[in-house]
């Protein structure tokens, strides 16, 4: 009986994808951000509007999920910019132009039940891709170092 109690937090830890933030259109331009493993019904926001957020991926994703990705501009997840329902790929791109800086990302597995985690605080960015490929964690900065980057 507990293991099917269980079952709920396995199934979402199971579906969790990275969300990267690019600063260029179609999910390109060298460096960027990751919100590793965040979950569904979760957002991945950056507080200030001020960085040139252009594009989002959500990556490493079941080919067979039916998901609505969203990407949200005016700080952290405040107002919707896109939304898109997809039910094919391991990774979808959202933000195809430079007339809207992007400051956060989720998604929900359409037709299912939500499962716990939208009323928790937005997640922060975990991981700073360099050019090169090189990767800093961003986990210990604290919110005063993180905005100043």
């Amino acid at each position: 009986m507990k293991l099917l109690q269980l079952l709920p937090a396995l199934v979402v830890a199971v579906a969790a994808v990275d969300v990267r933030f690019w600063p260029e259109p179609g999910c390109g331009g060298g460096y960027h951000i990751i919100c590793t493993n965040l979950n569904p019904n979760r957002c991945c926001g950056i507080a200030r509007d001020n960085w040139e957020w252009l594009s989002i991926m959500f990556y490493g994703i079941d080919p067979n999920w039916n998901i609505n990705y969203r990407a949200h501009g005016g700080g952290n997840c405040n107002t919707l910019v896109y939304s898109e329902t997809v039910t094919f790929g391991t990774y979808w791109c959202l933000g195809h132009s430079r007339d809207r800086t992007l400051t956060g990302a989720g998604y929900s597995f359409v037709g299912k039940r939500s499962v716990g985690d939208e009323d928790q605080e937005c997640a922060r960015a975990d991981t700073l891709v360099f050019d090169d490929g090189s990767k800093y964690n961003l986990t210990a900065l604290d919110d005063g170092a993180f905005d100043s980057m």
